[in-house]
């Protein structure tokens, strides 16, 4: 996988020069959500925390090997350096889980 801070900071870019296309979570309309096949046949997941119209804290979910006939995700999260300390990564990878 990535690194989540190098995978943030593409994303930032990317989402400011609109080239990224993103939708409000149904259930958290706080974040906005993208999903890619980065290779044939993989699902990746990206869940992105704006503030102030800057993507602040970056998670992805990517499918990984199943287990047991069981699908796998990997994760990853990251929060912009000059955000850090600040629970945005947190909230992000929270959020998609709890209602």
């Amino acid at each position: 996988m990535v690194d989540p801070h190098i995978a943030l900071l593409n994303f930032q870019e990317a989402f400011a020069e609109g080239l990224v296309p993103t939708t409000a979570g149904a259930v958290h309309p706080d974040l906005r959500g993208h999903m890619d096949e980065p290779e044939p046949g993989v699902i990746r997941l990206t869940f992105a925390l704006p503030v102030d119209g800057e993507i602040a804290a970056l998670v992805m979910f990517i499918e990984a090997e199943p287990i047991d006939g069981s699908k796998c995700f990997g994760v990853a999260y990251a929060a912009d350096e000059n955000l850090r300390s600040r629970g945005l990564a947190t909230r992000a990878l929270e959020r998609p889980s709890t209602n």
